[in-house]
């Protein structure tokens, strides 16, 4: 079994490497995780926009005494699609929340859209940069939808009206990732893909440029990492 689930896991790192034009290694050396396959993180970017979308230049950043992220450097191009490949605690993660200032730098300068980080508050980052991770649990019983309106959130005051245009942003989200009839159905009866592509949705309510995804194609079998993959490589924004 696990011999097979390593092979699965390798035949959609290859499909991965073929969809996503641009991919790094965050580590040199031999890119080795679980079952000795390689896990991918995303970076997506605005395909309207002109010039550098996501500069990264010498970004560190350490917990417990340990370097995680040494000295990275990325520029992802407005409209393009960037890889991040790596064994896992090679640091994917750690930098991805970097980049949309989820955690923050010990050195270098982040950049998006050619404004340092350093002068954004969140908010006017989540308007612009939106941030998929691997998995999200909650025993609350919400829907789908209200999961995707939580996208709306950067762009609404503390006692903003739900508008015409909130929801027509959350329809339009829902039916690209081809959701649109399950806006009612409740996240606990969602299968893995199904939340995957429920939290792009959300993503993408927040009408953001860029749009980072921690592996999204994690615990999901080979017929999910594909549709995953295949909508993600679809998306008008620039991707990592």
């Amino acid at each position: 079994p696990a011999s097979l689930a390593g092979a699965a896991l390798l035949m959609a790192a290859d499909i991965a490497v073929r969809l996503i034009p641009a991919v790094i290694e965050i580590k040199i050396g031999v890119v080795t995780a679980l079952f000795g396959a390689p896990a991918f993180a995303f970076i997506l970017i605005a395909a309207q926009e002109i010039g550098m979308s996501i500069t990264a230049r010498n970004v560190r950043w350490s917990t417990g005494g340990r370097m995680i992220v040494d000295g990275i450097s990325i520029d992802v191009p407005a409209g393009k699609t960037l890889g991040l490949l790596g064994p896992n605690g090679s640091g994917k993660s750690s930098f991805l929340r970097l980049l949309c200032k989820l955690r923050k730098l010990e050195s270098g300068v982040v950049t998006l859209g050619g404004t340092d980080i350093a002068d954004l508050t969140q908010r006017q980052i989540a308007q612009r940069a939106a941030f998929v991770e691997q998995q999200v649990h909650t025993e609350v019983e919400v829907t789908v939808a209200d999961v995707v309106q939580l996208g709306r959130t950067p762009h609404r005051g503390p006692l903003a009206a739900w508008t015409d245009t909130d929801e027509d942003v959350v329809t339009q989200a829902l039916t690209r990732v081809g959701m649109a009839n399950m806006r009612d159905r409740l996240w606990r009866t969602l299968s893995g893909g199904e939340r995957q592509r429920a939290q792009i949705a959300r993503a993408l309510a927040q009408t953001p440029s860029e749009l980072l995804l921690d592996e999204p194609t994690n615990h999901l079998d080979i017929q999910h990492q594909l549709e995953i993959l295949s909508l993600v490589s679809r998306l008008p924004v620039t991707a990592s």
